[in-house]
């Protein structure tokens, strides 16, 4: 999360990249959807034990997620079923994260997953 002054310096940064996206034809969702795809491929590379790559493409799961937003706002279709649909998005993100560290440990150390 960011505070308020940090939030609109990151907002303006990224309106610009938003209206690019838009006039290339992205919508929001699909930006959204692009985001669980990465993130569904960072946990199975987390899964299969390769920690440091996984870590690094989870890192760029941020990237999609950051850009929906501005999307929206440049494309006039910033929505509450837009929001809602981020939202619930970033928790199955979590969902996958937390199931490529789950296989990876339930791998690695048999016996201590309880």
């Amino acid at each position: 999360m960011l505070d308020g002054n940090w939030r609109s310096v990151v907002d303006r940064s990224l309106i610009p990249i938003g209206r690019s996206l838009h006039r290339s034809g992205v919508t929001a969702d699909a930006v959204t959807v692009i985001g669980v795809i990465m993130a569904a491929g960072a946990s199975l590379t987390i899964g299969f034990g390769y920690l440091r790559l996984g870590f690094a493409l989870l890192v760029l799961t941020g990237v999609p997620d950051a850009l929906d937003g501005p999307v929206a706002k440049a494309s006039g279709t910033a929505s509450p079923r837009g929001a809602f649909f981020d939202s619930v998005s970033d928790r199955l993100t979590d969902a996958l994260l937390l199931g490529g560290v789950a296989w990876h440990i339930a791998g690695t150390r048999p016996g201590h997953m309880v």
